[in-house]
């Protein structure tokens, strides 16, 4: 269950310090009862929890001490069938019963290994003894898992939350901020059904004295499923935006009306005098050209005159769906007669939905003023006022399955004769590993080394002896 979280740019231990300090003075029997910390290999978070929890284990995940081994592989330069042998042979020792047991294994292991990836294991080691090992997990109850060993992801529905969150590119503050709100608002309500028998969690027997009746469940006003939390907050969002952002016109309107801008009138006059307030405009004209002042070109007028002279409303542009994609709003845009084009420019004017014009042009190639590092809808409305509706789609050739596309080892093995790697695969020891200098070397090799010591000097001698034992010439010796 989600309890405390930090909002943080920098991953400093002094952050992490004042985050511990407050879950620390919040709940003080953690450290008297002596409750376990799983988490990465983060050395500040480590040091973090260890002063303020002292008394507290600090196990770390395995999936983090994989990670980490993979990613050094890659830097030296492993194939992938190689790294997927380290790898197993990592979780082979982190799944020892005992220390003792986890020496022999190593022993065993480690003399096939390279020295590169031996010595970067030593350094890793520590973690593995005092953190991560099965027995160091085994001392407390229903932590130790078979398969996985123990992980930082035990809250599954607070990470596919986060997932989901980490979709957005950028991603507001506030977003955060009441995702986390109605998962712990979901807990919460989880937690008091537990207690009144009725959940999905089950009290124990020795808590039954901390049960309640089911009338006293408080149920939170706003109840969110973890799977609609982030669609939930995300129209929240949307919704509140576009209310302040009409909020916002609305008094830019007023305020220039005030001081005498030159605007578009609020309400029109009728020839007897009388004021028509269906003849409003909210929207500021801009310092900029209207399409219609350009003497000599053939345009659309964004704005139509009406019969009685007076200046028609359709600037002023009518939203219902708060939700709108980019599709939406250029079709809104098009059907609002908010787009023309200027054949002189051979660009088209687009009004936004904040009555700002935007120039656009779509050959030789698409552009827009319009400060999106996209494609706005902007170009898209351009696009629907000229009967571009072509959404191209990527096209995806199914290849036809048959057993002839299956790969060769995983085709049925004959009666008699073995599928490849169905039995156990041999590992030969890497060239600069320990076992490999206790190998006999074969006996061309030894002829050859006498030659090269009687026949060459001494530099070359070297250098020939340094190839034959690093099997630079292997592929030259062998018949």
């Amino acid at each position: 269950m989600p309890v405390a979280f930090l909002i943080h740019s920098r991953k400093k231990e002094k952050t992490h310090a004042r985050f511990f300090e407050f879950v620390a003075s919040s709940f003080p029997k953690i450290n008297k009862t002596s409750v376990p910390f799983v988490t990465d290999r983060e050395i500040g978070l480590v040091n973090a929890i260890r002063k303020n929890f002292p008394s507290c284990d600090v196990l770390m995940c395995w999936n983090h001490l994989i990670k980490d081994l993979k990613f050094n592989l890659q830097q030296m330069g492993a194939d992938q069938s190689n790294t997927a042998l380290y790898v197993s042979h990592l979780k082979d020792l982190l799944r020892s019963d005992s220390e003792a047991e986890y020496m022999t294994l190593k022993d065993e292991l480690i003399r096939k290994w390279s020295k590169p990836v031996v010595v970067y294991f030593e350094k890793m080691e520590k973690d593995i003894l005092t953190h991560s090992g099965k027995w160091v997990i085994d001392k407390y109850q229903n932590l130790y898992d078979p398969y996985s060993g123990i992980t930082n992801n035990a809250c599954e529905s607070m990470n596919a939350v986060i997932k989901r969150l980490n979709k957005y590119r950028e991603l507001p503050v506030d977003c955060f901020v009441l995702s986390m709100f109605y998962l712990q608002n979901y807990y919460i309500n989880e937690v008091q059904r537990g207690l009144a028998g009725i959940g999905n969690y089950t009290l124990r027997t020795k808590f039954n004295h901390a049960s309640i009746p089911k009338d006293e469940i408080n149920v939170p006003k706003q109840l969110v499923k973890p799977a609609d939390i982030v669609k939930h907050v995300m129209s929240e969002i949307d919704n509140v935006r576009d209310t302040c952002s009409k909020d916002h016109v609305s008094v830019e309107t007023e305020s220039s009306k005030i001081e005498g801008a030159n605007i578009l009138p609020l309400v029109s006059e009728t020839s007897d005098g009388t004021e028509n307030p269906t003849m409003s405009s909210p929207i500021a004209e801009e310092n900029v050209t209207a399409p219609s002042q350009i003497e000599g070109t053939n345009i659309l007028p964004l704005v139509s005159d009406s019969s009685e002279g007076t200046e028609s409303s359709s600037m002023s542009i009518k939203t219902s769906d708060k939700n709108l994609s980019q599709k939406s709003l250029a079709k809104l845009t098009v059907d609002n007669g908010q787009v023309s084009f200027i054949e002189q420019h051979k660009a088209f004017m687009v009004r936004g939905m904040q009555g700002k014009v935007y120039a656009v042009t779509l050959l030789p190639k698409e552009t827009c003023q319009c400060p999106a590092s996209s494609q706005c809808y902007h170009i898209l409305a351009a696009k629907l006022y000229i009967g571009d509706t072509d959404d191209s789609k990527p096209v995806v050739n199914l290849k036809a399955l048959s057993k002839r596309n299956l790969k060769r080892n995983d085709k049925k093995s004959g009666r008699k004769k073995p599928r490849p790697n169905d039995g156990d695969i041999e590992i030969l020891p890497a060239p600069d590993s320990e076992e490999a200098q206790l190998i006999e070397p074969p006996l061309i090799w030894k002829l050859l080394d006498e030659f090269y010591h009687i026949y060459l000097p001494a530099t070359l001698y070297k250098m020939c002896a340094w190839m034959l034992r690093s099997n630079f010439i292997i592929g030259f010796l062998t018949p």
